[in-house]
């Protein structure tokens, strides 16, 4: 059984980049990872410095290769089946896997992500990152001034119109069905050239994962270039919570300014605990939440030296 002073559960770009601070900070760090990031699907990373327009898992491969250099962090490709706290003086985890591996750690670091909920709607998963996008800030520019839908509806729907306006006036809003939108409302957005589809979408007619047009239950059809959708999220599993982590209304790992869980010893980065979803902040707050880590370490060794000389 491998011992670790931290275990990173995720090894994406919140996981890489925890790590990377880790393996600085000369903490003998695992990284366990199953290899399906959230963001696989899309064509190219957008609105990351030195990195704009490159492929994820390109970038990906560069931060594992950084990681190299640290003979302090490990990576395994494994997923994590159970976690049990260790009680007693030396307090801790042990951390298993569906491989049958078994390590303990001081620390753990949830960076899992999130697991998008896709509709059963025919034609979506197959443009989900290519040209069904849930991000403006990371794939609007390519899509500048194109026939542009939006699937939403109620108060998603108000909130994404003015963001999308940005980047496109040439909008549509389909709300995928009889809206919950008051009349007045629909009335203030088609007031602003904003035509408004109270229809079920039964399929998204695409080429190789890019958008053609909607086609709608009642047989009509209408051409689009891009879409914009936010289908709901939940974490990937349930790891969090059967260790008793306190989950948020909005289904994310709660966690504090110092990315601390509600349980101790636990620490959380990345979508599955923050709400924005680009990768610059992923990349930021895994950063962040590896020097909460270290420096917790680091006082409870001092404390543990000064305990000693008493």
């Amino acid at each position: 059984m491998k011992e670790f002073e931290v275990i990173i559960i995720g090894g994406s770009f919140a996981g890489s980049s925890a790590a990377l601070t880790l393996g600085r900070s000369i903490r003998k760090t695992l990284i366990i990872d199953a290899g399906k990031p959230a963001n696989r699907f899309a064509v190219k990373a957008h609105n990351l410095i030195s990195h704009d327009h490159k492929k994820p898992e390109e970038i990906l491969q560069d931060c594992k290769a950084d990681l190299e250099k640290y003979t302090c962090v490990s990576r395994v490709t494994d997923t994590v089946s159970q976690i049990e706290k260790i009680d007693g003086e030396k307090k801790g985890f042990q951390v298993f896997t569906t491989s049958g591996k078994k390590y303990t750690t001081q620390k753990i670091m949830f960076t899992t992500g999130l697991l998008d909920l896709l509709p059963p709607i025919p034609g979506f998963a197959e443009c989900w990152g290519k040209s069904v996008i849930h991000c403006p800030y990371c794939d609007g520019y390519e899509h500048r001034d194109c026939k542009t839908a939006l699937i939403a509806d109620g108060e998603l729907a108000l909130e994404m119109i003015p963001l999308i306006s940005s980047w496109t006036k040439n909008l549509t809003l389909i709300t995928n069905g009889t809206s919950s939108l008051k009349d007045s409302k629909i009335f203030t957005i088609e007031n602003h050239n904003i035509p408004v589809i109270e229809k079920k979408i039964i399929e998204i007619e695409h080429q190789d994962g890019i958008v053609q047009k909607l086609i709608f239950e009642d047989g009509k059809s209408k051409r689009f270039s891009f879409i914009y959708a936010r289908p709901p999220h939940s974490l990937h599993d349930t790891l969090a919570s059967d260790i008793e982590c306190k989950i948020t209304s909005e289904g994310r790992i709660y966690i504090d300014e110092n990315h601390k869980t509600s349980v101790e010893g636990i620490y959380a980065a990345g979508d599955n605990s923050y709400s924005g979803r680009s990768l610059a902040q992923a990349i930021a707050n895994g950063s962040s939440a590896a020097m909460s880590v270290n420096g917790d370490l680091l006082k409870e060794e001092y404390e543990e030296r000064i305990s000693k000389k008493k």
